[in-house]
């Protein structure tokens, strides 16, 4: 038997995202929905971060629909007949009134939307309770275990948070006996380690792993979609995944990012729960920057050069790889 691990920061993505394929990437993942290892804890961390992750999401978009509002020096005019300022002041003045009220609607689509996942009758809501069916429930033991995982400073899990990810390992130890291969996909470096596109699973989880079973197999992504793929490719599971539908949710993924003036930055995008700075270049090469603060994120976007910011502040000072 295999079984695949979702961290839960690879679910929040679905409330963090204005990509089409995000529809498409759920369905696929809900096929093996009976094949995934979920606890009530990953289902407790969807449910309580799930509204502010997209409130987060749609404010970066109402920030870059705002239109400045400028105005042309109209006292330089000298001439009559030369009434381009003038002209100019009012057609700019027109548009600052279109954006308003395309502000104002998207506003009422936004606040709509919040008020569905408020509810969790949002569809991705409906469609991942799917996946909660499934939902194991932590013991006594595993939650003493996963304090004192906590308190020893063992993996995973970060001392300012809580003690879902140490609830959460301490379960997938107990039932890793029952499974021959298991597929982890996470963004979180407490977990995995990346290099050129390889992933490894930290050495002291591996080592309590192996310890409960020697035999499983290890995979590690961070990357759902290519995790998914290589999962179905695997058990051989027909019609899985269509060609057709990886390389659509792939160009998909190209268009997330937010399209910036730059000299030679194309687009720029970032994943708050996972902390990755993803940038285009007008060259076509993207490159992601792991562990960049949310804060760095936001500096980048409104400085006045994106591409002075990047090299001062983020080239060399920050884990990157080539996508």
């Amino acid at each position: 038997m295999n079984i695949i691990f979702i961290d839960t920061n690879i679910y929040l993505r679905f409330y963090d995202g204005n990509r089409k394929d995000l529809k498409k990437l759920l369905d696929i993942l809900l096929k093996v929905s009976d094949n995934i290892f979920i606890t009530n804890q990953i289902i407790s961390e969807i449910e309580r971060n799930k509204l502010p992750i997209f409130k987060k999401s749609i404010s970066n978009y109402t920030n870059n629909l705002k239109v400045n509002k400028i105005l042309l020096p109209e006292h330089f005019i000298t001439d009559i007949r030369c009434s381009e300022i003038k002209d100019w002041n009012k057609r700019r003045d027109s548009i600052c009134k279109d954006n308003e009220e395309l502000t104002k609607e998207i506003d009422k689509i936004f606040i709509k939307n919040l008020e569905l996942i408020s509810k969790s009758q949002d569809s991705v809501s409906l469609k991942i309770k799917d996946l909660y069916k499934n939902a194991q429930k932590a013991t006594e033991e595993e939650l003493i275990n996963a304090r004192l995982r906590k308190e020893f400073g063992n993996p995973p899990g970060k001392e300012s948070d809580s003690l879902g990810d140490q609830i959460n390992w301490e379960q997938f130890l107990n039932i890793a006996i029952n499974y021959n291969e298991v597929w982890f996909i996470t963004n979180d470096t407490d977990y995995v380690m990346e290099y050129k596109k390889s992933f490894f699973l930290n050495s002291f989880l591996y080592s309590e792993l192996i310890t409960k079973n020697s035999n499983i197999k290890i995979n590690c992504y961070n990357d759902l979609l290519e995790g998914l793929v290589a999962y179905g490719k695997k058990n051989n599971i027909k019609d899985f995944i269509d060609k057709k539908v990886v390389d659509e949710i792939r160009q998909e993924e190209k268009q997330y990012r937010i399209v910036v003036e730059s000299s030679n930055i194309e687009s720029i995008g970032y994943d708050a729960k996972g902390k990755i700075l993803e940038i285009e270049f007008l060259n076509g090469s993207i490159y992601q920057y792991f562990d960049v603060p949310e804060h760095i994120y936001s500096e980048l976007m409104s400085a006045d050069s994106h591409g002075k910011y990047l090299n001062a502040n983020i080239k060399g000072s920050y884990r990157y790889s080539k996508v």
